[in-house]
Parts: C-alpha cells; sequence; structure tokens
C-alpha cells in the first residue's frame, strides 16, 4: 500500500526541482549594479540613495531647522533695513547750493555695561548707519569708554556754546581733536559756508540707555551748571594730580634704583673704601653711567661693538623713553567732575543764551543681554533680529526726516528701584517722557555695574548708570524728538 502510494505521486519531487532550478538562474542572470564611474576614480565609496537613519533624520532635521530660521531672519532684516533706506533716499538726490554743507547730526554712544566700545560701535555700522547713508546725512560721534565720558563731553561743549555766546568763563584745555574742530568750524565762517542745520534742524541720536542717561545728565549739567569749576572740582583735581605726580615720581625712582642695581651687578663699576667713586653722590653715578654707555666719537672700533655696553646703552634709552611716555600720559586731559549735582537743579538760574527749543534727539535701542543662564534667551533674540532693524530703523529714518515735537509728561508707572533711592521727580504721579525712554534695557544689565554703584554710594559718589534719571522741567519742557511725518508711516514694506 505505501509502495503504491509512492509511486502514485512520482512528480512531486520535480516541480520543486524546476523551481529552484529557476531562482538560481534568476539569480545568475541577475546583473551586479552599475556604479558611477566618477566616483570609482576619485576613490570614493558606492553611494546608495536610500532613506537616513533615525539618528541622521534628527541631525538632519535640527541643522536645516536652525539654518532655515537663520536664513529667514537675516533675509527679512536686509528688507527692512533696505525698505527705512528708501524711504528716505529721496533726501540724498536733492541738490544743495556750493557753499552750504549737509544737515549734520551727532551720534552719541558709549560701551554697554560690562562690555566694551566695540559691541556699541558694530551695533551703530549693522543697524543705524545704512539709512544714514541713504539719506545724505552727515554726522559726527561722542564716544564714551567708560561711565561718566558722555556725560563729561556733552556738558562740555554746551559749556562752549555759551562762552561762544558772549559768558564768561575759563576756557578749558582742549586736544587736538578739539582744535581741529575749532580750526574747521572758523574756518568755514571765513569762507562763508553755511550748514543745513541752520535752515532746519541738526539733532543727536543717543544708541542704549545707558547713553541716555548719560547725555541727559550732560545737558543738564551744560545749561544749569557753572561755567567755571568749583572750589571742590578744583581741589577733587588737584588731589588726582597730586596723586599722579606721586606715582611718577615712584615709577622713576624704581627705574633709577633698577638701573643702578644692574650696573653694580654687571661689574662695570666697583665701589672701594677710599675711592673717589665711591664717594659721589647715587644720582651723579647714574648720569656718569649713562654717560660711559654712550660711545664716544674717539672710542675704539671694538669698545663700540662691545655687547655689555651696547645692551647698557639700550637700557638706558629704553628708561628714558619710559618717561617721555609717562610725561605724555600725565598731561593728557583726564575725565571732568561734574560741576553740579542733581540736587542743584532747582536752585540754579537758568542762562540767558539758553534757547527756546533745544536740538531735537532721539533714542536707539542697544539690547545687551550677557550671562550662561541667558543663553536661550539670547538664541531668541538672535533668530529675531529683523524685529530690532525695524525697531531702529524707522527711529533713525525719523531723525534723517526732521520732523520733531517737545516731550510730554506721562503718568508715572508705580515701579519700585531697589538699587538707587527715588529721585524728587519721583513724588509726584506725572512723569516726564525722557524718564521712561529705553528703561526695559536696564534689568539686562550685568550685576557688577549694581555692585560698583553701591560702592560708589558708599563712597558718596554719583552712579549715573543706577542712580534714578532726574530731569528739572525747565530743560524738559525745552527738550524735544524726533517723530514720523503723517505722510511716511507704516505702509507696505517695499
Amino acid at each position: 500500500m505505501d509502495e503504491a502510494s509512492s509511486s502514485s505521486k512520482p512528480g512531486n519531487a520535480a516541480p520543486s526541482g524546476a523551481a529552484s532550478a529557476a531562482n538560481a538562474g534568476a539569480a545568475a542572470a541577475k546583473k551586479p549594479p552599475v556604479y558611477s564611474a566618477f566616483f570609482r576614480l576619485m576613490g570614493m565609496p558606492n553611494f546608495r540613495f536610500r532613506l537616513p537613519s533615525r539618528n541622521w533624520s534628527i541631525f538632519l532635521t535640527i541643522v536645516g531647522s536652525w539654518y532655515g530660521a537663520y536664513w529667514y531672519d537675516r533675509r527679512e532684516k536686509d528688507r527692512i533695513i533696505q525698505h527705512w533706506c528708501n524711504r528716505v533716499s529721496h533726501l540724498a538726490t536733492q541738490p544743495f547750493p556750493p557753499m552750504m554743507m549737509p544737515r549734520h547730526l551727532t551720534i552719541v554712544l558709549s560701551a554697554p555695561p560690562a562690555d566694551g566700545l566695540l559691541t556699541a560701535r558694530e551695533h551703530f555700522h549693522e543697524y543705524v548707519k545704512p539709512v544714514l547713508v541713504a539719506g545724505g546725512m552727515d554726522w559726527d560721534a561722542i564716544e564714551g569708554r567708560k561711565e561718566g565720558d558722555v556725560r563729561a563731553m556733552v556738558a562740555e561743549r554746551i559749556r562752549e556754546i555759551r562762552m561762544r555766546a558772549g559768558e564768561p568763563g575759563e576756557v578749558p584745555e582742549k586736544d587736538e581733536a578739539d582744535e581741529n574742530r575749532e580750526i574747521i568750524r572758523e574756518t568755514r565762517e571765513k569762507l562763508g559756508v553755511t550748514d543745513e542745520n541752520s535752515q532746519s534742524c541738526g539733532g543727536d541720536i543717543i544708541i542704549g540707555r545707558n547713553t541716555w542717561k548719560e547725555y541727559v545728565r550732560g545737558l543738564h549739567e551744560g545749561w544749569l551748571g557753572p561755567l567755571t569749576p568749583p572750589k571742590e572740582v578744583i581741589k577733587d583735581d588737584q588731589e588726582s594730580a597730586e596723586v599722579q605726580d606721586a606715582e611718577l615720581q615712584e615709577a622713576s625712582k624704581n627705574g633709577a634704583n633698577y638701573t643702578e642695581a644692574v650696573v653694580q651687578e654687571s661689574g662695570l663699576i666697583k665701589e672701594t673704601p677710599g675711592s673717589e667713586f665711591s664717594q659721589e653722590p647715587k644720582e651723579s653715578q647714574v648720569e656718569n653711567l649713562v654717560d660711559s654707555l654712550v660711545p664716544s666719537e674717539s672710542a675704539s672700533g671694538e669698545d663700540q661693538e662691545d655687547p655689555v655696553t651696547i645692551a647698557k646703552a639700550e637700557e638706558a634709552k629704553k628708561e628714558e623713553e619710559k618717561k617721555k611716555e609717562e610725561e605724555k600720559a600725565k598731561g593728557k586731559r583726564k575725565q571732568p567732575v561734574p560741576y553740579n549735582t542733581t540736587k542743584d537743579y532747582a536752585s540754579a538760574n537758568l542762562p540767558a543764551t539758553i534757547p527756546q527749543q533745544l536740538g531735537p534727539s532721539v533714542t536707539v535701542s542697544m539690547p545687551h543681554l550677557l550671562g550662561f543662564l541667558n543663553t536661550p534667551i539670547r538664541m531668541y533674540r538672535f533668530l529675531r533680529q529683523r524685529e530690532l532693524a525695524d525697531e531702529i530703523g524707522r527711529q533713525v529714518a525719523t531723525a534723517v526726516l526732521a520732523a520733531h515735537t517737545s516731550y510730554q509728561q506721562l503718568p508715572r508707572e508705580n515701579e519700585e528701584d531697589s538699587f538707587a533711592e527715588s529721585s524728587p521727580s519721583s513724588l509726584s504721579e506725572l512723569q516726564w517722557e525722557q524718564e521712561a525712554l529705553l528703561k526695559r534695557e536696564e534689568p539686562e544689565w550685568h550685576k557688577s555695574v549694581r555692585k560698583r554703584a553701591e560702592k560708589d554710594h558708599e563712597e558718596g559718589k554719583e552712579s549715573l548708570w543706577v542712580d534714578p534719571l532726574v530731569v528739572d522741567p525747565r530743560i524738559a519742557s525745552r527738550m524735544s524728538k524726533f517723530v514720523l511725518p503723517a505722510d511716511n508711516g507704516d505702509g507696505p514694506l517695499q
């Protein structure tokens, strides 16, 4: 029965064998993939186009998203800056009389807290300068490297204006830049060259909250302060000069002692009891040493080429150069002490030369956030610079278009300043608009600024950056701000 059943199914093995043979033939007939000859000649591996793995997908997604966000933000930023440049470009094409200078603006900037001046300069070149160039403006800059520099320069310029108008006062020492500016001004007056500012207005562009506080403080010091430094200021300057002279004398003394020690170690001068050289004073010994180190005309070639003599001559030459540099630094002008304080505003009298309206101004934001823990906020701002470009472009365009109005009084915000005492103006319900401009930047300043302010308060000094901004109503009412004209409002970006 088993044999019959097995013999009755002889074809079962044949189909299975034929299928396996067909599969083997198909595999043998399948051609190998053809790879690029370029990759083979370059020695590169054979690439197979396939979907990336999970890890590669994550990497490419993150990198692509960041690059896309960065590219979009920079494209929109350039487009926004170009939009504001187009709004003011018509001013650059207007013809000028041959004896008239273009409108002149003053850029006021200073180093942000806990950083250098280069940061403020880069901020100006990136956001402010393109609009000024498109509008055909001319400008000069007031730069402050440390706290108080802007205040001193603004106040000094105002005092010069008052003395030029006829008020008696003490002419301060001028550096080379001030002298050159005065020469240029006098030359233009003799040639009859006028300025467009006489027909429209000049104006100031202030970058950053810290610069704005110094600018306002300098305005009050220049218009409400005296033209001659008070006795307290002269006393402080004399004390600082005496301290500096003592430091220079100590440095020169140390240099002379060092030279004498080197000479004694070299063995060029040997002191022996009863010798004439040992009885000379030390100063004359050093002078004789310097004279001996300088090769004379009658000296032989071997003496002039002595390495020890040449080294000592170079050392003496370096000491002389060091003394000259110290004398030059001694004569360099320092930051002057304020001529008045915020408490003197109420008792000060306005000068007769003050105009009814001061030059207009506009503030430009400069966010400056430091610290590792603030990295997420800094990354967010890095990818949204187009918003900052739009804000700054609008403010600079208002200054270029020259439309301006007076500052107003606004309701006071109930904010407690935990770092300084309240100002006299903070006791009222209204505050001047100047007090609140760019105030949002102060909480982002580095903590070292507040620590230094606490130290200054302990010493009885004024901290311009941390102390509240105090304005006098007589000065605040004369200040004006740039505004955007109605026909140049917010329209579609071009």
